[in-house]
């Protein structure tokens, strides 16, 4: 994953693994379900993680624990947190964490500076440039081994890969390591937000202020958006805002490019008018692939009614855009897998995963440009359950509000709101609702300030992917709810 070293992607993949299970493992029982290493390098690692998590979680009210029940078991235990900071403190003490995040930062690296600060030789930098540069391929971008180094990709792709790289390994702007020299950037965001008349929750905020900071950071270096013809005309279908005052110094198509990605992210309430008559070549590609998946839904689901299909058509345009301006490849998708994953999905709900594995089989034997969409299956499967739910809801005269905030996407909300009401909706009166202050609990998948809660509201913080540990957590918040 993105050139981590070896020791790096064992720590992970231990962490994801001791979350799964509620019971003790061996570390026998650890190395089957990791599929390689081996015992001794385990125990060595345990030792590792186990220090990272006393070091960094000191507070009682958000904690993750690696504790040994008895001699040569192991299990981790969390409350009011999710993994995320942890998963950042592992990626911290990695070469190759520091190297992309200077990159990003100031745009360029001495070799010489940058070997001499970490204490490392020359020929150990550039190995790590090289492995890194294996994983960038997945995203369009290289380091060019020049002096100084420098990102080789276009000026797009350096701003997604960027935020792809906050995004896998902070989540929030709040948790970024360089935070601390940019305290203007959330206030610039909540700016961007009122002049598009966005309202959205904190998690959101954050976000969006990873988005602010590479622009901005981007625009003070002097590295300024050239777009292809291709992107120009498809922006120019679409009408967008009027810039804000606080960005007055953007150019018109960074503000745009700013606003699409906005639109096409399918995190925030936010719409573009498409102009219909309009065309171009992306445009067009797009509305046949949109034409193929109706048809498709038709044979593997139920025919679209009209709302259904303006929904369908609706978030269809997010994902075939957000897919075209990034361009990456599923290779890219795995990276992010210990954050977003379906795996549990095809477990728990193989029928529906039939219906839908059906679908894209089709879809992408009978699509235009098949290389362009590999990086869609996820987003796509999101948007079908927004549409087709996995279980029709019944009418419930509700007893426990739920408020659901998600760092992903509305569409992935819709699909934890669905496995809450399937896994818990027999046995509680679940009502979901959109407002914080209207809910009994709060279900989010990044912390956010309890402050902001009522004496008589509840919340929990868990997995986007959603593990057995989360529901039984949620099941007991319920539980105490009642009594």
């Amino acid at each position: 994953m993105l050139g981590l070293d070896y020791k790096t992607t064992l720590l992970k993949d231990l962490v994801e693994i001791l979350d799964t299970e509620e019971s003790p493992l061996t570390v026998e029982e650890i190395r089957l379900r990791l599929g390689y290493s081996n015992a001794v390098t385990i125990l060595k690692s345990i030792k590792e993680l186990r220090t990272i998590i006393d070091n960094r979680y000191t507070d009682e009210k958000y904690f993750v624990r690696l504790v040994s029940p008895k001699r040569g078991v192991f299990k981790l235990e969390r409350q009011a947190t999710n993994l995320q900071t942890l998963f950042e403190a592992i990626y911290a003490n990695d070469i190759a964490y520091d190297i992309l995040l200077e990159l990003i930062e100031k745009r360029q690296i001495s070799a010489v500076n940058f070997s001499m600060k970490h204490n490392i030789s020359h020929a150990t930098f550039f190995r790590k440039i090289r492995l890194i540069n294996e994983e960038l391929k997945a995203y369009n971008i290289a380091i060019a081994r020049s002096a100084p180094l420098k990102f080789d990709a276009s000026e797009l792709d350096i701003r997604i890969f960027s935020y792809i790289f906050f995004w896998g390994t902070n989540r929030q702007f709040s948790n970024a390591l360089l935070k601390k020299n940019y305290p203007n950037i959330q206030m610039l965001t909540t700016e961007v937000l009122k002049a598009l008349k966005i309202s959205s929750s904190p998690l959101h905020v954050e976000l969006l202020s990873i988005w602010l900071f590479i622009y901005s950071n981007s625009l003070s270096k002097k590295y300024y958006l050239q777009l292809k013809k291709e992107q120009e005309a498809t922006l120019h279908a679409f009408s967008f805002p009027k810039k804000p005052s606080v960005i007055s110094t953007w150019s018109q198509v960074e503000w745009e490019m700013l606003v699409m990605t906005i639109y096409s992210s399918d995190i925030y309430n936010f719409t573009l008018k498409l102009n219909e008559s309009y065309h171009s070549s992306v445009i067009d590609e797009m509305n046949i692939s949109k034409q193929l998946l109706e048809r498709l839904v038709k044979k593997y689901f139920v025919p679209l009614n009209g709302t259904q299909q303006k929904s369908l058509s609706a978030q269809w345009t997010k994902i075939y855009l957000s897919n075209y301006f990034a361009r990456y490849t599923d290779k890219a998708v795995k990276d992010i897998e210990h954050i977003v994953s379906i795996t549990s999905f095809r477990h728990y709900y193989p029928n529906y995963w039939k219906r839908f594995a059906s679908l894209w089989t089709d879809f992408m034997t009978y699509v235009n440009y098949k290389e362009h969409y590999g990086a869609v299956k996820f987003n796509l499967l999101m948007m079908m359950i927004s549409v087709f739910p996995i279980e029709k809801f019944e009418n419930l005269d509700s007893k426990v509000k739920i408020c659901v905030v998600t760092d992903v996407s509305d569409t992935f909300t819709s699909y934890i709101k669905q496995l809450i009401k399937l896994q818990l909706g027999q046995r509680f009166q679940i009502r979901f609702v959109t407002s914080l202050t209207t809910a009994d609990i709060i279900v989010a998948t990044s912390p956010f300030d309890i402050e902001q809660l009522k004496t008589h509201q509840k919340s929990i913080i868990i997995s986007p992917q959603m593990r057995e540990v989360d529901m039984r957590a949620i099941q007991k918040k319920i539980e105490a709810f009642f009594h």
